[in-house]
């Protein structure tokens, strides 16, 4: 059976990859080279904001849909938020020790974090 399929299904070579056009005459040559850095390898120096973007504005429009976001804390019986911990306090180094968010009290909190999110920064 299987010699049949060879007559029922007979194999023609395509043209089209070897008609294809090609940057340089070497059949080795990289078609799709991947530039890229590794981001734990990156500093704020290679930094580029992305071009006429304003994430801090809250007119922005998406190009195809907008979205509603909502972060949703807990806050656990026994555990205080790690931001109204002294500075790196924890075994990561959280909090960090940044001017005006540093010290938060807990009553602070909720105020803080609907600022943070919603107030523009520079």
């Amino acid at each position: 059976m299987i010699p049949a399929l060879t007559y029922l299904l007979p194999f023609q070579p395509s043209t089209e990859l070897k008609n294809a056009p090609r940057g340089s005459d070497d059949p080795f040559a990289v078609i799709d080279p991947q530039n890229w850095a590794n981001p734990a390898n990156m500093t704020w120096a290679d930094w580029q904001a992305p071009p006429s973007t304003n994430w801090s504005d809250p007119s922005t429009i998406g190009s195809i849909r907008n979205f509603n976001i909502a972060l949703i804390t807990v806050d656990y019986t026994g555990r205080p938020f790690e931001r109204t911990l002294p500075a790196q306090s924890t075994i990561y180094g959280n909090p960090q020790p940044v001017v005006g968010i540093s010290n938060i009290t807990r009553d602070a909190v909720p105020a803080f974090d609907r600022d943070f999110l919603n107030a523009g920064h520079a």
